[in-house]
Formats: structure tokens, sequence, C-alpha cells
């Protein structure tokens, strides 16, 4: 008996009374044990392969489960025939390796062992990466559980890629793991990339598990599918453990928000207007700064997805942005990129923002969300900020306004003009806050006129003519596109009523993008950026409301006295916080939302679902829509987004 068996022996011992005093059972697990029905499972040889011993979990049977404990360390007595054979194993793995391959049964992607426990105790004492063995799949019955789900969706990667040990925790991941790749689910991947998938896999896992805190869980699936995202599929090719870790730990704030799956913390009010005697004090402080180093002023780039002579949304925004210039006068300096919507430009705008030292890049188009993250991890000297909503990121700030309080307004507008009680709503896509918005306009609509219906279309659907359509539902009232069309392919924006001269406009909301990044810019410059609501490893989203004039409504001049008495007094009542468009309960399609008296959360508002009973409409399903709204749908949609260009295969020799 070697020196090297007590020391394995003494662990063993050592994890038997821990885990007997923290109630764990302290022995190898059986699958036997472990699976109720296992007799009734289909049994499919997989073949000869090298595994990750720490892959490997237990026995088959329950017959050797109290001679090693948990992680397989040997419990024997140390003048036993057990512990003389270990101490041969061990000796020949010294001088020759262990030659014979293990037998295993794989279980969900885990291992028990039928032949070869000594074996694998002694390579797990050495830690030894992998294992030869010959392995034998056990099949679980099909269900609709998501561990059901994965395991299934596992075995249609394991064909075309065969490794093991890639564990997820969302449905579409193996797919969305080929993508990142550029490979498929149903092509069988070049060996070549097997093995070196493989390979970082084990570098990756290791260096992850090495930076968790102790009892920390770490779901290495879905920590790489984020690596991937940020750094690409080269990385892959990378083989350094410090340059893995050095990447790890750039983004390890966003694993924390990834993996966690945090809710978003909006911040609602912006910074107080400080007062006079601080206003004071500051100019001095300000006055003595300048007099001891050269003033800066705050740069700013902005990166927008379009072009404002042809796109509103864009066009908004730099209308913004030059609100910005005029407010702030000296104190910012913008720097605008148009068109940068493909990752080429975009990185050429990234490259000139650097050079030009600027200290925050804020990009308007949710779809530039993964190019904006990525560029967050690559340059930690500037701040970023993407102008969207609940898109969950640690190091990219997101910006967003509550549209649905003026929407709320406009209802009411629409409802006292629509003499026949239909209203169109036309909305765009299916986004995170698009219900809220649709909402809050048909439920001030319905208070109006109680028989009010709100005829919902999407201007995102392929081959509907929505302006058809409503006119043919007796719909003369319609709130269509939020901001002017410089394309002038619309009819109007905001409310407007058809008439026989065409379209008269009632009201409109106004996107106040340029006040939003003047209270952005104020943060930075007034040192508040890390105070500002932002706490560490967490999804910050600015989420301001008419109060802070992030957003408001501008009235038509020839709008009834009546309408515009009614605007005016729902306006004060939003402003002052008076109610809010989400009181409860609410009557929905589906039945009731919310409680007597209290109001929808932030998150609940934001992640609607659901339409008020007075709308006469649905969400759209994914293949309704065009290739803009699919594009859209994929980044921040609330209806399910499949993954594309994934084919997937049936698995053979399975249940149904």
């Amino acid at each position: 008996m070697s020196e090297h068996y007590r020391k394995a022996r003494a662990l063993g011992r050592r994890q038997v009374r821990d885990d007997i005093a923290r109630g764990i059972y302290p022995y190898l697990p059986a699958l036997d044990a472990m699976v109720d029905d296992i007799a009734t499972l289909h049994e499919l040889p997989v073949g000869l392969m090298e595994i990750r011993c720490e892959l490997i979990m237990g026995t088959r049977t329950r017959g050797r489960q109290s001679v090693f404990s948990r992680s397989f360390m040997p419990l024997a007595d140390s003048n036993s025939e057990f512990a003389e054979k270990w101490s041969a194993l061990f000796q020949s793995q010294l001088d020759e390796g262990i030659r014979d391959p293990i037998k295993v049964y794989e279980y969900l992607q885990r291992f028990y062992v039928l032949e070869g426990n000594k074996r694998c105790s002694v390579l797990k004492f050495l830690h030894m990466p992998t294992i030869q063995a010959e392995v034998t799949r056990i099949l679980p019955h099909r269900s609709d559980d998501l561990e059901s789900r994965l395991y299934f969706e596992f075995l249609d990667f394991w064909r075309v890629c065969p490794l093991y040990g890639l564990f997820f925790s969302r449905p579409g991941s193996y797919g969305l793991l080929a993508q990142l790749l550029g490979r498929d689910l149903a092509h069988p991947w070049p060996e070549d990339e097997v093995r070196a998938l493989r390979t970082f896999l084990g570098i990756f896992t290791e260096v992850a598990h090495s930076m968790t805190d102790d009892g920390q869980s770490f779901a290495e699936g879905d920590a790489l599918l984020v690596y991937l995202k940020l750094f690409g599929a080269s990385a892959v090719r990378e083989l350094s453990p410090k340059r893995v870790e050095e990447r790890l730990s750039s983004i390890w704030s966003e694993l924390d928000v990834s993996l966690g799956e945090s809710e978003v913390t909006f911040v609602e009010e912006p910074q107080r207007e400080t007062s006079a005697a601080t206003r004071v004090i500051t100019g001095l402080v300000r006055n003595y700064q300048e007099r001891t180093r050269q003033a800066r002023p705050l740069r700013i780039a902005f990166l927008f997805e379009g072009n404002p002579e042809t796109s509103g949304w864009t066009r908004s925004h730099d209308d913004g942005r030059r609100y910005l210039e005029k407010q702030m006068g000296d104190d910012v300096e913008t720097l605008p990129f148009y068109d940068r919507g493909n990752q080429e430009r975009f990185d050429a705008a990234i490259a000139a923002a650097e050079l030009d030292e600027d200290d925050l890049v804020i990009t308007t188009s949710p779809r530039q969300m993964g190019m904006t993250l990525a560029a967050a991890v690559a340059h930690p000297q500037m701040e970023f900020l993407n102008c969207s909503i609940n898109l969950t990121s640690a190091r990219v700030r997101t910006l967003y306004s509550k549209m649905y309080e003026p929407k709320f307004i406009l209802g009411a507008i629409a409802a006292s003009a629509a003499e026949n009680h239909h209203i169109g709503y036309l909305a765009n896509h299916p986004l995170y806050g698009t219900l809220s918005e649709v909402n809050a306009f048909a439920l001030e609509a319905q208070m109006v006129d109680p028989k009010a219906r709100v005829h919902l279309r999407w201007s995102s659907l392929k081959g509907h003519d929505w302006h058809k359509e409503m006119l043919a539902e007796g719909a003369r009232v319609i709130s269509g596109q939020d901001y002017y069309d410089p394309r002038g392919t619309l009819r109007s924006f905001g409310v407007w009523v058809e008439d026989a001269e065409g379209p008269r406009q009632l009201a409109y909301p106004l996107w106040g993008w340029g006040r939003c990044f003047e209270l952005v810019s104020r943060y930075l410059i007034d040192d508040l950026w890390e105070r500002g609501g932002s706490v560490r490893h967490q999804a910050l989203n600015y989420w301001w409301g008419m109060d802070s004039g992030a957003v408001d409504i501008r009235l038509a001049d020839d709008l009834p006295d009546s309408s515009r008495r009614l605007a005016q007094l729902l306006r004060r009542v939003i402003v002052e916080h008076v109610t809010s468009p989400f009181e409860g309960p609410i009557r929905t399609q589906g039945g009731l939302v919310g409680k007597d008296g209290s109001c929808l959360a932030n998150t609940e508002i934001v992640g609607m679902r659901w339409l008020c009973e007075n709308v006469e409409g649905r969400l759209p399903v994914y293949d309704e829509l065009t290739n803009d709204g699919k594009a859209i749908v994929r980044v921040s949609g609330i209806i399910d987004a499949p993954l594309e260009a994934v084919p997937r295969r049936r698995p053979t020799g399975t249940s149904t």
C-alpha cells in the first residue's frame, strides 16, 4: 500500500465527514437509485472516446457506493486488498499510463461507471482531465420539462459535434452556439473544429471555475455564449489560459448580469436640480479648476443606425443631439456618425471616437446593442449608452422614455374625436414597451368613451395594408407613427382624422431625446455617473417620463377646446403623479390583471404581453413579420423568435 493511497483515503474520509455534517449523501451516487424507471429506458451504444473526468458523477449500480466518497476518493482500510489494487493502478499510471478503458453509462451528459471505479479514482486523485471510456447512452423519456428539452437539443448538437460537457439553461442555446461558430445543426462539423472546441472548452471551464467564489454556481455553456458574442468565433482557437482569464475578467460583470438573468434597474427620476447655494459653491470650485488646468468639454460620439434624411427615428435622435449642443454650449462637443448599422462601419466610428478621446458613446437603435457591448468591453475608458429598453447589460446603460404616458392622453383625444367609437392604432414592432403604449391608449379611450374599440394593426407585417384594413373597419380616427417621416411615405403621424380632404392632425407625441441626452450629460459633467442609480454588476435603464421632459405631447392649433382642456388636465395628472394609467384591476382579452388600488410594477409595464379588452387585434407571430421586423424582434422582441438558419434533424431512436 502506497503513501498516495493514504493521502487519497484521508481526502475521502474528510469529505465524508463534511458531507454528513452538511446533510449531504456522502458516497457515490448510483444511477439505478437516481432513476426510478431506468429499466424502461432505451440504451444506445456510443463507442470508445475520451471523456472529461469531472463529468463522471457516480456508479451504474449500488454495489460499490460506500467504498468511495462522493468525489471518488477511496475509503477502504489501508491494509485491504482494495488498497493494494488501487496502489498498483496508481503505480501503473505513473509508469506507463492506464490503458484499459473504463465502461460507463451516460445519462443527461453525466457518466456513471459500470467497470473501472478504481481507475477513475486514481485519475481523479491525480487531477487528470480525461479518461478513455466505452460509453453507452441511456435515453430519458421525452417531455416538455426544461431538462428534457435541453437534452434532446443536445442530441441534435451531438450528431454534428460529438462533444460532452456543454450545459445550457435556455432552449435554443445549442443552435445559437452553432450560429456563433458559423455552423449549423444539420451538417457534421469538421473534426479539427470539434477538437478545437473540445480543447478550448476544457481551458475555459477550468479558468472560469477558478474565478468563481466557493459555492457560486457557474453555467459554463451560457458563459461561453456571452464570451463568443463579445470576442467572436476565433476566440475558440485561443489556448492560453492567461489570455482567457484576462478576457473573462474584462466581462465578469456582464456574465453576472447575463447568467443571473438580472432584472433591469429602472432609474425614473433624474438627479435633482441643485440649490442656489450649491450652484454658487460648485461655480467657485469650477472657477478654481479652470484656473489650475485647461477646461475640457464633455465629448460624446453618436452612432446612428440610419440617416436623418431617410429615417424618422434617426432624425428624432439627431434633433436631440442638436438640442444638446444648443443647451450645453461649450460644455459638450458631439461627433455624429450616420449609417452605422453594419459591423465594419460601426467599428470605424468607434475607432474615430477613440482617437477623438470621446467620453461617451451613444448608439440609437436596439439592433446596435450587440456591437455596442463588444465595443464597451474593448474600450473600458469610454462610457456607452444604447437607446433601448429592458436589454440587460452591466457595461452598457440603456435609455428610453415612458411613451405610454403621452399615449394615455392621445387615447382620450382620439376617443373624443371618434364619432362612431372606432379608432385605429398602428404599432411598429412587437418590442418591449410597445404594448404598454397600446394599452395606455386603449384604457384612456375607454374612459372617455366606454364603447370605444381600438383596432390594432402592425406596420411590420408582411403583405398587409393596415390603412385599408382600418378604413374597412370604420376607423376614421387613427393613431399612427410617433414621429415625422422624412421620406413622406406615411399619410401623417401622431393622431389624425381621415377627412374627405385628407388627414387632419389632432395631436402627436414628442420624443424629448435632447432632454434625455442633456440629463445623461449632466451625470457625467457633475461626476454623478457612478452615483446615478448604478450598482456594480447591474443592468441600468434610464426610463424617464413627462415630468422630466423626456416625452410630451403637442396639440394641433385647431383642436376643439373641450379636447384641449381634457388633454391639459390629463397631462397635469401624469406629471404630478396623481394616478397611473396602469392602476388595477384592468380588464384584458384574457381576464383581469393587477389588484385594486395598486399599480403595475415597472417590469410588468415594460414586459407587457397582453391587450386590453377593448383592443381588436393580437400580437403577430414571428413568421408574419418583415425581414426588418424579424431583425429587431430577435434583439428586443416580446414574441418568440426562433433561431434562423439553424436547420434541425429529428433525433432517431428516441421516444416521442
